[in-house]
């Protein structure tokens, strides 16, 4: 990706390892917990075990890039490619000179939404109104 395309924008969308689009905004969401019962049926005083019921998807906004490969992803998911629906994700946080400052991976990602922005004459890159991916987690990296 051209790095004038990630100027002013402060996420950067990595998928397989490969930079595909900048964001304005990142909206990571959180994991809903469940209480798990104990195993044995002897009563307990002790909190019940939790467990992860679900992950909230995470939303990008604001979104600018030069590949047409999320569109494709988001196509191929919706299709129901089960073997292409999950891929590697990081969420890249930089500063305001563009270094990076935080990692964050998402474990098997894939979209259940894809919008793109109103088309502009004036620029050959592809506006992204919004990306949602659903997710089993994430971590941040570093």
């Amino acid at each position: 990706m051209r790095k004038e395309l990630l100027r002013g924008l402060r996420f950067r969308l990595e998928v397989n390892g490969v930079t595909l689009a900048g964001f304005s905004d990142v909206i990571v969401g959180g994991a809903t917990l469940a209480a798990r019962p104990h195993e044995d049926a002897q009563p307990r005083r002790a909190a019940k075990p939790l467990q992860v019921r679900r992950f909230d998807d995470i939303v990008f906004k604001g979104g600018v890039t030069d590949s047409s490969e999320l569109s494709t992803w988001s196509r191929s998911a919706a299709a129901g490619a089960i073997a292409d629906r999950t891929k590697s994700v990081v969420v890249v946080m930089t500063n305001e000179s563009g270094a990076d400052v935080a990692r964050y991976t998402v474990k098997d990602a894939w979209p259940v939404k894809y919008q793109a922005s109103d088309l502009k004459a004036d620029g050959n890159e592809i506006a992204i109104e919004s990306l949602e991916l659903s997710n089993e987690g994430i971590e941040l990296a570093n």
